[in-house]
């Protein structure tokens, strides 16, 4: 199926992930269980802090669009499966809660260096 991304916009495909986080997080509210809401306040402050770094990239000469539009979605995914990761272990020891944040890290890293990748070596179509 296509992706919203393909469907409308990048720009509706970021307010639309938006949407889905703060409707989470809404949720977490209801559950009267202030950990998963400490995870995902600091995992969107780093996204926050990510983001900001990047608003220099549109300004750097001969930066592809592609690229840039990579490069925005970039900060978020990282911290983001990473607290995803983290909170999924929040009733096991902290062993596995710090190993699964550590994994989700990485995974996010990975998802992104592949999508860059893609982003040199695919048509944009």
């Amino acid at each position: 199926m296509p992706t919203i991304n393909a469907l409308f916009s990048h720009q509706v495909a970021v307010i639309m992930g938006d949407y889905l986080y703060s409707r989470a997080i809404i949720e977490l509210v209801r559950l009267d269980d202030r950990e998963p809401l400490r995870v995902f306040a600091r995992v969107t402050n780093e996204m926050t802090i990510g983001e900001m770094r990047q608003l220099e990239a549109p300004r750097q000469a001969g930066v592809q669009r592609r690229a840039v539009r990579s490069a925005q979605s970039a900060p978020r995914r990282p911290p983001f499966l990473s607290g995803a990761c983290e909170v999924g272990a929040l009733q096991g020891p902290a062993v596995y809660r710090e190993a699964l944040a550590r994994f989700g890290m990485r995974l996010g890293m990975a998802f992104q260096i592949a999508d860059d990748l893609l982003d040199y070596t695919e048509g944009e179509a």
